[in-house]
């Protein structure tokens, strides 16, 4: 990670391992509890780069709902396409879900 716009976290101790860790400034971490929060700050400008990579790392897992992004990530890739923003999504981990999110990707022309 050269360079980042915002580190999004799943709670205060990831917070602090992600400052202590990588020295990232407070400013670029922010926590989005379960991962259903929307934060506005957040939203497409145009002071970002015209790059833009979502790493989501856990258990392929019912309870870390992958598939739930999946199912809603299609409005932020419309958007960033019509802002002419590269979008590069990463799931990293395995599970018991790995089989299906790897098809539900696909049938998702993902």
């Amino acid at each position: 990670m050269n360079k980042v716009n915002c580190v999004i976290v799943l709670s205060h101790n990831a917070k602090i391992f992600f400052e202590q860790t990588y020295g990232y400034h407070k400013s670029l971490t922010k926590i989005i509890y379960n991962g259903v929060e929307v934060i506005p700050d957040l939203a497409v400008t145009d002071n970002i780069t015209n790059n833009c990579r979502v790493i989501l790392v856990g258990r392929l897992s019912s309870q870390k709902n992958q598939t739930f992004f999946i199912e809603n990530i299609r409005p932020l890739i419309n958007k960033m396409i019509e802002h002419e923003i590269n979008l590069i999504i990463e799931l990293w981990g395995d599970g018991e879900l790995r089989n299906k999110i790897k098809k539900q990707i696909t049938d998702s022309n993902l």
